[in-house]
């Protein structure tokens, strides 16, 4: 009977912490993500998938309090697999306040590369990209997933 109180007590300790940080995650700045995606042209069979799997997995960590309270945006457009448009989506989204880039496209990755690692921010490479960034001395911001 005691394991069976225990486990309560600690089911219902965390469903207030939980709650009490999704009360405060909307006071907080939100943690903005910019995915510039190939959404009209040769990546289609599979990014509009992605784009929305990034926007339920937004909404799903914000109804559980944020990361460390503060809210996640997913911010979604289309480069058409055009690195020009890609640096283009980078620029405009870097000015909005996102950080964290994801492109799916290895000519888009490419051609953001060098803005990305000057600038400081952070760029995901979801099975794209270049090989050699995952030497972390060298491209310090570029983490490649996959």
């Amino acid at each position: 009977m005691k394991v069976k109180q225990h486990i309560k007590a600690v089911v219902l300790a965390t469903a207030l912490a939980a709650s009490a940080t999704v009360a405060s995650a909307q006071d907080k700045e939100p943690i903005r993500f910019g995915l510039c995606f190939d959404l009209s042209k040769s990546y289609t069979f599979i990014s509009p998938q992605v784009a929305q799997a990034a926007q339920d997995l937004a909404m799903y960590t914000n109804e559980n309090g944020g990361i460390e309270g503060h809210p996640v945006e997913v911010i979604i457009r289309d480069h058409g697999n055009e690195p020009q448009r890609g640096v283009e989506c980078y620029e405009q989204l870097k000015r909005e306040g996102v950080f964290l880039f994801n492109f799916l496209s290895t000519p888009v990755t490419n051609a953001v590369l060098p803005r990305a690692m000057k600038d400081g921010s952070v760029l995901m490479q979801s099975f794209v990209g270049r090989g050699d960034a995952v030497d972390g001395e060298v491209f310090e911001w570029v983490f490649p997933v996959g």
